[in-house]
C-alpha cells in the first residue's frame, strides 16, 4: 500500500525488534483487536466494526499542554480492490463514526473529497525541494477521503503509552496510567460497497492548515497507522513461533559468509 524505501524498512526492523528501547511516536493509531501487517506496515483488523484508537504522548518540545491546545485530525480515506481508485459520483454506500455520544453518517462518495490529507509532501517549499525530514506519501492516495475533527485529548483520558507497532490489538486493563493521551473513533463500515475499506491517518492542525512547516512530530509515522480489511480481505496469519528472530537470522548470514570465506582461503592454500 505504500513506497518502500531501505531507511524506512531498516526503521521499521528496529522498531519492531528493540521493542521500549526507543521512545514512542509523538502521535499513533491502533484499533482494538487488530494486527500488525508486516507487509504494509500497518495495523489492520477485519469485519465491519472498528474501534481506533489515536494517541497522543508528550516527548522533546512536543508538551502535555501543547498536545490539549492543538486541534488534531483523524482520516478516513477510501481504498478500493486492487488499488482502484472510486470515480466521482458512483454510489459505494456509507459508513459511520462516533465519537463520544455522536454519531455521524458519510455517504460515499458524495460526502468525502477527493485528493490527499495535507501531509508536508505537498506543502514544497520555494526551491520546489521535499523537505526530507518529513515523511514520503502513501500510495493510496489520491483518493476520496474525510478529514474527521477529533475532541481536545484532556487529562481525564490517558494511559501508560506503548508502541503500537510492537503490541497492536488497543490499550489493555494493565495500561492504565498516565503519560499518553488517547481517545476511541468508533467506525461502522457495514454499509461501505463490497470490497472497499478505509484507511485511517492521524495528524495534528499545523498539518490541515498549511500555515507553516511541518514536522514528523506532526503526524504519525506511516508505521503507526490503521486500516480495515474486512471479511473479504482476511488478516495475516500470525508469524510462525518457529521462524527465527531477525537478529538471529543476520548473526546466522553473517555466520555463514564468515564459513564461505574460510573454505576459500582453505582451497587457496592446498592448492
Amino acid at each position: 500500500m505504500k513506497k518502500k524505501y531501505f531507511e524506512k524498512t531498516l526503521l521499521a526492523g528496529l522498531l519492531m525488534t528493540s521493542g521500549s528501547a526507543f521512545a514512542l511516536p509523538a502521535l499513533q493509531l491502533d484499533i482494538s483487536g487488530g494486527t500488525y501487517d508486516l507487509s504494509s506496515e500497518t495495523i489492520v483488523k477485519s469485519g465491519s466494526s472498528f474501534d481506533v484508537y489515536a494517541f497522543a504522548t508528550p516527548q522533546g518540545n512536543l508538551s502535555s499542554s501543547e498536545i490539549k491546545g492543538t486541534q488534531y485530525y483523524l482520516s478516513a480515506a477510501l481504498t478500493g480492490p486492487n488499488g482502484l481508485v472510486p470515480q466521482q459520483g458512483q454510489n459505494l454506500g456509507s459508513f459511520s463514526y462516533t465519537i463520544g455520544s455522536i454519531t455521524t453518517a458519510v455517504n460515499v462518495t458524495s460526502g468525502l473529497v477527493f485528493g490527499t490529507p495535507p501531509l508536508d509532501e505537498f506543502f514544497q517549499n520555494a526551491s520546489n525541494v521535499f523537505d526530507n525530514g518529513d515523511l514520503s506519501k502513501h500510495s493510496i492516495f489520491p483518493t476520496y477521503f474525510k478529514q474527521i475533527a477529533l475532541d481536545p485529548f484532556t487529562d481525564s483520558q490517558q494511559i501508560v503509552g506503548y508502541n503500537t507497532a510492537t503490541r497492536p490489538g488497543g490499550p489493555l486493563t494493565t495500561d492504565a496510567g498516565t503519560g499518553t493521551f488517547y481517545q476511541k473513533i468508533s467506525f461502522n463500515l457495514a454499509g461501505l460497497a463490497s470490497g472497499y475499506d478505509l484507511h485511517w491517518d492521524l495528524y495534528s492542525t499545523k498539518v490541515a492548515t498549511n500555515s507553516s512547516d511541518v514536522n514528523i512530530n506532526d503526524f504519525a509515522p506511516y508505521s503507526h497507522d490503521a486500516e480495515s480489511i474486512r471479511d473479504n480481505n482476511p488478516p495475516p496469519p500470525p508469524p510462525d513461533e518457529n521462524v527465527p528472530e531477525p537478529t538471529a537470522l543476520w548473526m546466522l548470514g553473517l555466520g555463514l559468509l564468515g564459513l564461505a570465506g574460510f573454505k576459500r582461503k582453505q582451497s587457496k592454500l592446498a592448492a
